[in-house]
């Protein structure tokens, strides 16, 4: 399975998990594994598409990890062609997807757990019953959490930020120069106050 998630913008948002099956004469689908041709079908002909019939390919930066069927060369030229290269996020781009840190996305350190711990509450007996399942709980996702998910992410970086810079500076004027100016970017972008948790 591969899942596409763009995240909110301007309260616009896509996300949908993709199954890669192929139909057998017996009215059954095989799952098959992902791979470059497989993975490049699905961004011509599904994840493109929508984002240009939504309006938002020129919002996105697209990120993906460093699995091969991801950064096979006719992926990378697709990509490159589409976005440009100044708006991808991959192994073997301008800007690297960097080796071993899978905790950049809200995907990785929130997602996934989440959806695992929702989708197996109805407890599915079957592969049609689990994909049935994580098609229903990821429609069910609403776009703040997926924003919190987000802020909470970068505001944990920014407090792991401020305390090595107070280490290292112990108060000095780079610091409280650094902190008001972020703590004014960072607030400006939805509300005026920071966020829980």
């Amino acid at each position: 399975m591969n899942f596409f998630q763009q995240i909110p913008h301007r309260g616009k948002h896509l996300r949908r998990p993709f199954f890669f099956e192929t139909q057998c004469p017996v009215n059954r689908w095989i799952t098959e594994t992902v791979n470059a041709q497989r993975y490049l079908m699905l961004l011509r002909e599904t994840v493109v598409p929508c984002l240009i019939q939504r309006g938002q390919i020129s919002n996105v930066t697209f990120m993906q990890d460093g699995a091969t069927s991801h950064t096979a060369n006719p992926v990378k030229a697709f990509l490159i062609q589409t976005f440009g290269e100044d708006r991808i996020v991959s192994r073997r781009c301008r800007y690297p997807w960097p080796p071993r840190s899978p905790d950049l996305t809200p995907a990785d350190f929130w997602l996934w757990g989440y959806l695992k711990s929702r989708v197996y509450l109805s407890g599915p007996s079957s592969l049609s019953e689990l994909k049935d399942a994580i098609r229903r709980e990821v429609s069910s996702l609403h776009p703040d959490m997926l924003y919190s998910a987000v802020a909470g992410f970068v505001w944990n970086v920014f407090s792991f930020v401020v305390v090595v810079m107070w280490n290292i500076f112990w108060c000095s004027k780079v610091v409280k120069v650094f902190c008001s100016l972020f703590m004014h970017c960072f607030f400006d972008l939805r509300t005026s106050a920071p966020p829980t948790g």
